[in-house]
């Protein structure tokens, strides 16, 4: 694995790690005061991750891992990640944040999203790997 050209497999173990690191940050982290993340910071950090976005972009063809990124090899693990854990979040019951929670999964506080709030950015990157590729069109 991770050895020759990258398939789906490590599509898949990259997506899960990238969600699990999204479980242990939210975990560790704690809750945020989203108040705090108003106009300035939040624009900031959009231009922070649109310049992350368009350096990747740039180093494509030098960095195996970004290259990977953009493959199909990384995108459909993505979405199919995505899709999963918007159906965990779906069925999840929410509860005020001034009552007691219902389980320890529900008691996360981080984020009012749910467990894939952090990891939610590399999903958003891989599905703009799926991309229109001329070699289906008849010429």
């Amino acid at each position: 694995m991770f050895n020759a050209l990258w398939k789906m497999r490590e599509g898949f173990v990259t997506s899960a790690g990238l969600i699990l690191v999204g479980l242990l940050l939210q975990y560790t982290a704690g809750p945020i005061d989203w108040s705090a993340f108003a106009f300035p910071l939040n624009a900031i950090v959009l231009a922070l991750y649109l310049l992350l976005l368009i350096i990747i972009y740039a180093l494509r063809h030098r960095a195996r891992l970004f290259s990977f990124l953009f493959t199909v090899e990384a995108a459909v693990p993505t979405l199919i990640y995505a899709a999963i854990l918007t159906v965990a979040m779906g069925l999840t019951r929410q509860v005020a944040p001034t009552s007691e929670p219902l389980t320890p999964l529900v008691s996360l506080e981080c984020c009012p999203s749910g467990p894939s709030c952090l990891s939610m950015p590399a999903s958003l990157a891989s599905w703009g790997s799926l991309r229109y590729d001329r070699s289906y069109t008849s010429a």
